[in-house]
């Protein structure tokens, strides 16, 4: 295996990993509490997290950088409040999966147009996470059934919205550190903010979910740190498909912790991205 691929390689899976225990947890609390709050504590737990170790990783970034990370927090947090609700309405299967597949195609499309080399060996890997993102992201057969054209729609914006976040992200310098998810954040709670004044809304949600709120809020920046520094090493397609391999690492979780039960698209498309995993870090 080549090392300089490595590296970037173990970063985007620590995103994926991340990201899957912030979508586990916000979609728990947001089943017993309004997803406005839930994302709003969560972005609270993350913007302290952040704040704390934005002066202990170096980075020295420009207004540009600043900007940047403003502009994919305003993407980012309209796509949390989107998916929360549709996990709370429990149209996750086709939601997730139609996401997942949009949320990951934006940026590797934006990364062959800005020209990015990968050997035939990373490409195949790419297009197998493709197909396992898919794979893992269907629950049931009575969810696809079942699920009407609003939930397609909602995992449509769902994908775009993080799709151009990571974008976004990525136009920052390698140099800037994490300062461009402090700006991020901060923008992200003012719009939160704002919302719930309009929707009269509260903004904390009740008392027995607000620890896995602040789980969610951890993750989330873990697995947007995490891809920060894998797409500076590694490559925007690369670091985009191994982060949305969170959808593998969450049917791990969810059949661990709450014994949710594997179909065998599920164990088949893990099993690929294993393979793309490793294909993608040759």
């Amino acid at each position: 295996m080549n090392g300089e691929v490595m590296v970037p390689a173990l970063f985007g899976l620590l995103s994926g990993f991340s990201f899957a225990v912030a979508n586990l947890c916000g979609g728990f609390a947001s089943r017993r509490s309004p997803a406005l709050s839930v994302t709003f504590l969560a972005q609270c737990a993350g913007l302290a997290l952040i704040a704390m170790l934005v002066t202990r990783v170096p980075g020295h970034p420009t207004s540009g950088d600043l900007a940047w990370g403003a502009l994919a927090g305003f993407f980012h947090v309209f796509g949390v409040v989107l998916f929360y609700r549709a996990l709370a309405r429990g149209t996750m299967g086709v939601v997730a999966s139609v996401m997942a597949v949009v949320g990951v195609t934006v940026p590797i499309v934006v990364g062959l147009l800005w020209k990015e080399t990968y050997s035939p060996v990373q490409l195949a890997g790419i297009g197998m996470g493709l197909i396992a993102i898919l794979l893992l992201s269907i629950s049931s057969e009575n969810q696809v059934r079942t699920s009407g054209k609003s939930d397609v729609l909602q995992g449509v914006v769902c994908g775009l919205l993080f799709g151009t976040q990571l974008v976004v992200f990525g136009l920052a310098s390698s140099g800037s550190g994490i300062w461009p998810l402090l700006t991020a954040r901060s923008l992200e709670l003012l719009v939160l903010a704002g919302a719930a004044l309009l929707t009269r809304t509260r903004l904390f949600p009740v008392r027995a979910v607000v620890g896995v709120s602040f789980l969610a809020g951890a993750g989330q920046e873990g697995g947007a740190a995490f891809f920060l520094v894998a797409r500076h090493l590694g490559g925007l397609s690369i670091a985009a498909v191994l982060s949305s391999l969170d959808s593998a690492f969450l049917v791990i979780l969810a059949w661990i912790i709450i014994r949710q039960r594997l179909y065998r698209r599920q164990i088949i498309g893990v099993g690929l991205a294993i393979l793309a995993a490793t294909l993608i870090s040759w």
